[in-house]
């Protein structure tokens, strides 16, 4: 009974309903995200204009910048503009920019004004500009030289920035401007720089043949109130001359700016041309380490795999392991900067994230979405877009078309993306914030094409995500339940069907064997015993026992097979027989491969056409009763013939033999009851015979079963 409840409990509507909600919401699309993104504006642009947004003023509201190439004289400028779009002025310059023209905002003085850092070219010579744009009289300076270059193909060069910022280096309370220096083919620079504004010094990183080429990591890791500076170094091979630190193997370098840019510890070398070194700062228990995840797939170094390791902050190997690409893909190491996480974390190329300890055990973290996207790891910036003080992480997908922008939040348990569908390409892609008066921040991204302008909100869709789950929940709960209604009403239709057919069944059964029948019987037997012919009283009374008991035992059976049903009419016919003294010739015959025991009729079907025959036809025929009773195959149905050589039906009405004509009303509710129970086609036929005369000669009935 325990068991039974257990299973009805299983199977109850509240839990069906339970189990297929928490399916489908598993494989179906995450609608309810709890932001959105949405492009509210585009505007082409030139290849040679980059658009920034910053809020030089500190009122809370964005400035425009847009750094731009004079058409005539090919020269650098900076025009800026209010927040109502209008010029405020333009900063010409000299030279030309560098491969990709960038501008760097720090307050170094600390008087609420941002100034404006950028890096130009003239001839070999690179120089560093700044300018208090919304100063009179404030911070300018311009051509502060830095160091040369070497140009190839006669006049090109491909130095860029790789990454720059402001901060405190000598304790002076005030910032100095960080900023590093990669170049392809024109091989130098490679250096991290400072810049001391007060002093109008330079300080340089040591001589080195390999340098960072992107994704800058600052974070103070030896505890000194000065960040360090460490980045991506790949063995590009560039350099075919002696220098330090050669550039046909990567390195794991760190700088200290405290320290004059001086190596934090002597740089570690990573072997094999064309590889790649990319490193992270991360806080992990209280405590600062360096993460390297290196790979190099050219021949006689191919990695197979990624390499990872674990640095302290003084360049001591704590813990390395190799990850084959088998595993998790190709995945690259991200840092988020959040303070009280102690994870360290990887993002594949379709956006999965994972996550390690300090003993590399890398483990699945998050999926925050699954459409298929395919996300370029080589570029990602942090912005705090909702100024909720975490930093969300913006990649671009490339793939599927069209290209789309990526939001982490800083948790990288949810993302959005939006598609780019006007963008030509999103290789050299630039980001910033655009703040507005009382309006929430809009993302300002640049192609090389497009300035698309960006809103990143709450979906509005989100508050409704539990209300639709409750709903859904609810919607599940009434369909499973009304099924279960359905059900039982059909079980319950089912057993007054059954209970009905009982009741006809019981009805012929108690009539079929009639009380003549039975008193003539056992007179006949007691006559038997009385002439001391004991073995025919035997066999006879055996003969009514087994009618009496397979009478008894299949009353209330709704069904039974043909064999019990032709075994329990031979007993019948065998006594009949000896009622009409021997005067009646009955045949049973089946087809041999026809399998009677497996062929299901409702009880005492064929029964009541044979006590029929023997009531109201053969009972008043004086001589040579004769019933014959064939089962066959007759094309897909197998066919019960029953024929009597009685008085046939007119003479029995005429005689009033016929009864109440009740029986043949019961068996066709029977067979009508029975097919709709087991989706059956049992049907009969009666035919009157006759003889050259017309006169009644017998009766047939066909039962096809």
């Amino acid at each position: 009974m325990k068991t039974t409840n257990r299973i009805y409990l299983l199977f109850h509507p509240l839990l069906l309903a339970l189990y297929s909600f928490l399916i489908i919401l598993y494989f179906t699309p995450d609608y309810f995200k709890k932001y959105d993104t949405e492009i509210v504006r585009t505007q082409l642009v030139g290849e040679t204009s980059k658009e920034y947004f910053r809020d030089l003023d500190g009122d809370g509201i964005s400035e425009s910048l847009r750094v731009l190439t004079n058409r005539g004289a090919k020269s650098p400028a900076i025009t800026y503009f209010d927040n109502s779009d209008k010029i405020i002025n333009q900063w010409n310059l000299r030279g030309h920019w560098l491969v990709d023209q960038q501008l760097f905002f720090g307050d170094y003085n600390h008087n609420g004004y941002d100034e404006v850092y950028c890096i130009t070219i003239v001839g070999d010579s690179l120089f560093l500009n700044a300018k208090e744009l919304l100063v009179e009289n404030g911070l300018e300076f311009e051509d502060k030289f830095i160091c040369r270059t070497k140009l190839f193909n006669v006049d090109k060069q491909d130095v860029f920035v790789a990454g720059a910022i402001t901060m405190d280096v000598n304790y002076d309370d005030k910032d100095e401007f960080v900023f590093t220096l990669f170049s392809g083919f024109s091989n130098q620079p490679r250096n991290a720089f400072v810049y001391d504004v007060a002093s109008e010094a330079f300080t340089k990183s040591p001589l080195s043949a390999s340098g960072f080429s992107g994704r800058m990591q600052f974070m103070d890791i030896n505890n000194d109130g000065v960040e360090e500076i460490t980045g991506i170094v790949s063995a590009v091979e560039n350099i075919h001359y002696e220098m330090p630190y050669t550039d046909s193997c990567s390195w794991l370098m760190v700088l200290n700016p405290a320290d004059s840019m001086n190596f934090l510890f002597s740089p570690i070398k990573f072997d094999g041309v064309y590889g790649g070194l990319e490193p992270v700062f991360c806080a992990i228990e209280g405590k600062k380490y360096i993460v390297t995840t290196f790979t190099c797939s050219s021949v006689g170094n191919s990695t197979n795999g990624i390499i990872l390791k674990l640095f302290d902050i003084n360049g001591k190997l704590l813990r390395e392991k190799l990850v084959p690409y088998d595993d998790y893909g190709v995945l690259s190491i991200i840092n988020t900067f959040n303070v009280d996480d102690n994870n360290i974390y990887f993002i594949a190329p379709d956006g999965k994230v994972f996550v390690s300890d300090t003993l590399l055990n890398i483990h699945f973290f998050s999926e925050p979405f699954t459409e298929g996207l395919v996300i370029n790891r080589s570029k990602y910036v942090l912005l705090d877009i909702d100024s909720d003080g975490g930093k969300e992480i913006l990649f671009i997908a490339n793939r599927p078309f069209p290209d789309k922008l990526v939001i982490y939040r800083s948790s990288l348990k949810e993302s959005t993306f939006v598609d780019l569908p006007e963008s030509k390409q999103t290789l050299n892609w630039h980001v910033t914030l655009k703040n507005g008066a009382g309006k929430p921040p809009v993302i300002v991204l640049q192609t090389e094409n497009i300035i698309y302008n960006i809103k990143y909100s709450i979906s509005k869709y989100y508050l409704l995500k539990y209300p639709a789950f409750v709903c859904g929940y609810l919607l599940l709960l009434l369909i499973f339940w009304g099924l279960q209604k359905a059900q039982d009403i059909l079980a319950l239709r089912k057993h007054e069907a059954e209970k009905q057919l009982i009741r006809q069944q019981l009805t012929i059964s108690k009539n079929q064997l009639e009380p003549h029948f039975m008193l003539n019987t056992l007179n006949n037997i007691g006559h038997m015993f009385a002439m001391e012919n004991k073995e025919d009283a035997q066999y006879y009374f055996g003969r009514f026992a087994s009618l009496i008991h397979r009478g008894l035992e299949y009353a209330d059976k709704v069904e039974t097979n043909l064999e019990e049903e032709l075994k329990f009419i031979k007993d019948y016919l065998i006594l009949q027989k000896r009622r009409f003294n021997d005067d009646l010739l009955f045949i049973i015959e089946s087809e041999d491969e026809i399998d009677l025991d497996n062929i299901k009729i409702p009880h005492s079907l064929i029964f009541t056409f044979v006590e029929n025959a023997i009531k109201h036809g053969l009972h008043n025929k004086p001589k040579d009763r004769k019933l014959s009773i064939y089962v066959k195959r007759v094309k897909n149905k197998i066919t019960v013939t029953i024929i009597d050589n009685g008085i046939g039906r007119k003479q029995s009405v005429k005689l009033k033999t016929t009864g109440s004509g009740k029986g043949l009303g019961i068996v066709a509710n029977i067979i009508e009851g029975y097919n709709k129970l087991n989706n059956r086609t049992i049907s009969y036929k009666v035919i009157d015979l006759v003889d050259e005369s017309g006169d009644g000669n017998g009766t047939e009935v066909r039962v096809d079963v």
